[in-house]
């Protein structure tokens, strides 16, 4: 795991992030993105152990954002999901300068006890505050990529691996379970560039045996560039 970590730091060392989601909405962009993003979430290894430094890493960075966010605004956390759109939280935060974020389906395989859902939920309020707040993003899939997209600029670069698998992981999982809850997961979905967001790594493509065709933006199978324009 540690090798893996200073990968990705000689990664950013040498090159800008990149700003840009490399897909557009459709069946062949983000909806088949999710598909693949999804069944690699399902069948990834736990690696909870190797990643708890990492996570450590997060939380005490997170204390830090939730402290100067509180300073905006007030934060109480709730049994439920408090929000049905994204437009219903930015209007009930600007009205009553409180934001309400859910504990329900809080399990974490790293973030446990007292400590680890004081993280977890800050995490959830950083994320809303930061992609539905900050980025005015809404709820829905593609929406949900763009705030990981903005989120990655912030954290620790090293964290960014697990920031991947807890925001693009989650959603795209949650998304091709009728819109049901996956249970959270700490391990590395390396099929997938986390910076180029929508694109997969050499270990990807040859798993799923598809390619980001990026005059496109959508995925095509490799060795097929004859693929749908109409997605």
């Amino acid at each position: 795991m540690k090798q893996l970590i200073e990968n990705w730091r000689g990664y950013l060392s040498e090159e800008e992030l990149d700003e840009s989601l490399m897909l557009k909405k459709g069946k062949n962009g983000w909806w088949l993105y999710s598909q693949l993003v999804a069944e690699a979430y399902r069948t990834a290894p736990d690696m909870s152990k190797e990643l708890q430094p990492l996570y450590v890493k997060l939380g005490k960075w997170l204390e830090g954002e939730f402290g100067r966010i509180s300073t905006r605004v007030k934060f109480e956390f709730v049994p439920e999901h408090p929000y049905s759109s994204a437009k219903e939280l930015r209007q009930r935060v600007a009205d009553e300068g409180v934001m309400y974020v859910s504990t329900i389906d809080a399990t974490h395989p790293v973030w446990i006890g007292e400590q680890g859902l004081i993280w977890n939920t800050m995490f959830r309020a950083w994320h809303d505050w930061q992609g539905h707040i900050e980025k005015k993003k809404g709820f829905r899939l593609r929406d949900e990529i763009g705030a990981y997209n903005a989120h990655a600029k912030m954290v620790p670069q090293d964290c960014v691996p697990a920031l991947f698998t807890e925001v693009v992981g989650q959603i795209c999982c949650f998304y091709q379970s009728d819109k049901g809850n996956c249970p959270q997961k700490a391990t590395i979905l390396n099929d997938f560039d986390f910076f180029k967001v929508g694109a997969l790594t050499k270990k990807g493509e040859e798993r799923f045996e598809y390619t980001l065709d990026e005059a496109r933006k959508i995925l095509v199978p490799i060795g097929d560039k004859s693929g749908d324009d109409n997605v």
